[in-house]
């Protein structure tokens, strides 16, 4: 077996050999003016033999023979073979005047981008109106960021019109806030009810599928380009589950232990359905083959949260600690970074 190896090896290697001087025949007959035989010549070779430089040069020469030999429709034909396997090719100085007219007959720009996104989010809750057992509505409390929650995205892109592309996207979002009640910094007259002595804590986390759809302008043609985006998205929540904690003041006449509950489902009080509207800031790269995006997002939700004429109580949280659910919306700020692969699809422009 390693003696196989070895030889197909060595035989591959005499093939790259032997092309390799097939080519340097072949540009010393383009540069004496004989182009009759060189598409022929360097046919054997274009499949398996060439490295893929030499394989670019040999696309080249072809090119040109046909070019000089004014054979343009098998010009045409070689350029676009040659577009397929170089799509992203840009021209050189060095590259005939001939060339260059017949490659900008050629619509080389992609036809689709692909790829993906990872980033992380933090979630503001904001609450539109306040219920709650006993002085919970009147205490208030409040609902805040519950730390970085983790988005990723599969993407795909589309030009529109120069510059604007439309884009859409299939997104997991993990989503975290947090609600405290705590009335410590604010005694209040004790009146009997629980929360005269009590804090209470409130974690929740919502794991998301969304469909992010809108568009995106370019601000410029270089490698770097600011971006603008705009756009709706729908999603539904997977799984929503929360934390709650319960503690209680020394009253000096009744004392409670501290009471937790934890990995409660409570889906049943929030909308499965929701849907945002977002505007985005952020920036494209040239970098390699295709482009790295870094972008920042605002997303304002639509919806409340709370199902509409539905149950808002969760009964192991309101007996243990206290909690019910204010009405909300999430709004949502994202940053991201990833990196879109061009999809081509090279043909001749229309006349």
């Amino acid at each position: 077996m390693l003696l196989l190896s070895i030889c197909c090896l060595t035989i591959s290697m005499s093939a790259q050999e032997g092309c390799a001087f097939i080519l340097e025949e072949a540009q010393d007959m383009f540069d004496a003016g004989l182009i009759e035989t060189i598409p022929s010549k360097l046919a054997g070779c274009m499949d398996d033999g060439f490295t893929s430089d030499e394989r670019l040069q040999a696309h080249k020469l072809i090119i040109l023979s046909y070019l000089f030999d004014d054979n343009m429709e098998e010009a045409e034909s070689a350029m676009l073979s040659f577009l397929t396997e170089f799509p992203a090719y840009e021209a050189v100085a060095t590259d005939p005047r001939e060339f260059i007219v017949m490659k900008e007959t050629f619509d080389t720009r992609p036809v689709l981008m692909i790829g993906g996104t990872i980033g992380a989010n933090f979630t503001f809750p904001l609450a539109t109106d306040r219920v709650g057992l006993y002085k919970y509505s009147e205490y208030r409390g409040s609902w805040v960021p519950g730390g970085a929650g983790v988005n990723a995205s599969f993407r795909i892109e589309r030009r529109i019109v120069p510059k604007l592309d439309f884009f859409s996207e299939i997104m997991f979002a993990n989503n975290r806030f947090d609600f405290y009640l705590d009335n410590d910094t604010e005694p209040q007259p004790f009146t009997g009810e629980i929360t005269d002595f009590a804090k209470i804590e409130y974690y929740e986390t919502q794991n998301r599928l969304s469909l992010p759809l809108g568009i995106m302008y370019d601000f410029s043609d270089g490698d770097f380009q600011p971006t603008l985006a705009l756009g709706i998205q729908p999603g539904v929540n997977l799984t929503v589950r929360a934390d709650g904690f319960c503690d209680y003041e020394d009253t000096g006449d009744t004392n409670f232990d501290p009471v937790s509950v934890t990995n409660i489902d409570v889906s049943s009080t929030r909308r499965t359905f929701n849907i945002s509207a977002f505007v985005g800031l952020g920036f494209k790269y040239k970098l390699g083959p295709g482009v790295m995006n870094v972008n920042a997002r605002l997303y304002s939700n639509l919806l409340n949260q709370v199902k509409a004429g539905g149950d808002r109580y969760i009964q192991e949280l309101v007996f243990e600690t206290f909690f019910v659910t204010d009405n909300l919306l999430l709004n949502n700020l994202a940053v991201s970074a990833g990196y879109m692969f061009p999809i081509y699809n090279p043909k001749k422009k229309e006349e």
